[in-house]
């Protein structure tokens, strides 16, 4: 896959679901620990790419992940006092997803938690090949 490449969405739409991805990401991993992410295209169906972003450390039970994009929802025992916040950031996840019927799952891992989008990709016609192009739209 090249180092770059568009997916379909709204630019605004999904820099937004990145970020509070991301910002909880980092919100709810212990200090010193990583946060993993990756983009892949789907050997499957290549109209797809599958982005993840995964931190370690955390894992939740799996019978709360369902409620995690629920908005003022958050997880007991969850570093709630320390991270502050509303406990709207996957709910604004879920909708600017939902709003795109970008699908998405969450899920604990091995080392921790993961939040994956499968992200449909922009390819443009040129000279009768599919190409994909760089940026993001």
């Amino acid at each position: 896959m090249p180092d770059s490449f568009k997916v379909l969405g709204d630019p605004k739409l999904l820099k937004s679901a990145l970020e509070n991805i991301l910002e909880n990401a980092v919100k709810y991993s212990p200090p010193g620990e990583e946060i993993r992410i990756s983009v892949r295209k789907e050997q499957e169906e290549p109209m797809y790419c599958r982005l993840a972003v995964e931190n370690t450390g955390v894992w939740i039970p799996k019978e709360k992940i369902p409620r995690l994009f629920q908005a003022f929802y958050r997880v007991e025992g969850s570093r709630n006092k320390a991270t502050g916040g509303s406990g709207l950031g996957l709910y604004l996840v879920k909708r600017a997803l939902e709003l795109q019927k970008i699908p998405y799952k969450a899920e604990n891992t091995e080392d921790g938690f993961c939040i994956c989008l499968r992200l449909k990709r922009n390819f443009t016609e040129i000279g009768g090949i599919s190409e994909c192009t760089n940026g993001s739209s």
